[in-house]
């Protein structure tokens, strides 16, 4: 199965990136999303959300950063 995501990633033109190294407002770029569909999707307020964009996932309390990975899929 990891060798169809590999080259599923390599047709769509998207690399493979740490994501637990970007900020949360390059995670939201990264997965061509917006403030205002995560906060739909993870059920956590816009103002929230912008008060964690120059975050990493580890600067963000664990509650929070449950639901948003929750939202954009990641494990």
């Amino acid at each position: 199965m990891g060798l169809f995501r590999r080259i599923g990633k390599a047709v769509s033109g998207k690399a493979s990136k740490d994501i637990n190294k970007m900020s949360l407002s390059e995670i939201i770029d990264y997965k061509s999303s917006s403030v205002s569909e995560l906060a739909k999707k993870s059920k956590v307020s816009a103002k929230t959300i912008n008060k964690y964009l120059d975050k990493n996932l580890d600067g963000i309390p664990k509650g929070t950063c449950t639901k948003i990975k929750k939202a954009f899929g990641i494990s």
